[in-house]
């Protein structure tokens, strides 16, 4: 009876065991079968995404600029400017540089192949052009800010910190109506962060905007409408 019971329960293992192994092929199977799944989705993803960067690869100039001479005319809302190819392109990544190489469709006038026209305000775009002459160490006035940033041209001391949309922000926080320019008068981390360096550079120079950026990355800052003095 001992040994019937032992071959019993030996089978009845047996079996167990079967059906486990079982269970796991099935698993395995069904692991294999959403893994293929996923890797055919995977490629399906590269593939049309390698479509894409080709096609973006493949995009065209918006126009040819090879006829683009160096002297031209730029007519700005119905005002025309003479202007030049070299000074235009002399900042990169702004509209012009933008234009003049083809990413900007901007189109001649029709029998003024030399003329193109911008849907602008060409009341002050002769300061935007004086701008790109003359901008190192330039004053730019505020009523042009806003001309300079749409031309994405670089209207202020350049902060490492904010952009130059923020400074109009600034200027319309503290008062809409004031016409002061920027401009930048202390960097900490070029002056070893040096606090009697900081009154110094920034003593008797009227209001001025300090702002901090942490290890963080969080940004602060204050407005001091009056001078500073060094004791």
């Amino acid at each position: 009876m001992d040994i019937n019971k032992t071959s019993t329960n030996s089978n009845d293992n047996n079996d167990e065991m079967d059906q486990v192994a079982n269970e796991i092929s099935i698993s395995i199977e069904g692991l294999n079968q959403i893994f293929k799944d996923d890797m055919k989705s995977l490629r399906e993803t590269v593939r049309k995404l390698k479509e894409k960067k080709q096609d973006l690869l493949q995009i065209k100039h918006v126009r040819d600029t090879s006829t683009i001479p160096n002297e031209l005319i730029l007519n700005v809302g119905g005002m025309e400017f003479h202007t030049s190819k070299q000074l235009l392109k002399s900042i990169p990544a702004t509209f012009f540089d933008l234009m003049l190489s083809g990413e900007i469709d901007v189109q001649s006038i029709t029998n003024q192949p030399d003329t193109y026209f911008i849907d602008r305000d060409g009341t002050y775009f002769r300061y935007v052009l004086h701008y790109l002459k003359d901008r190192v160490g330039s004053i730019v006035p505020y009523s042009i800010r806003d001309e300079l940033i749409f031309y994405k041209l670089d209207t202020f001391s350049k902060s490492k910190i904010i952009a130059d949309s923020t400074f109009l922000l600034f200027k319309n926080w503290i008062n809409n109506s004031t016409k002061s320019n920027f401009k930048l008068l202390y960097r900490a981390s070029e002056n070893d962060y040096s606090g009697p360096t900081f009154k110094k550079k920034c003593c008797a120079l009227g209001s001025t905007i300090t702002v901090v950026q942490t290890t963080e990355g969080d940004v602060f800052g204050c407005y001091n409408d009056l001078s500073w003095f060094q004791n």
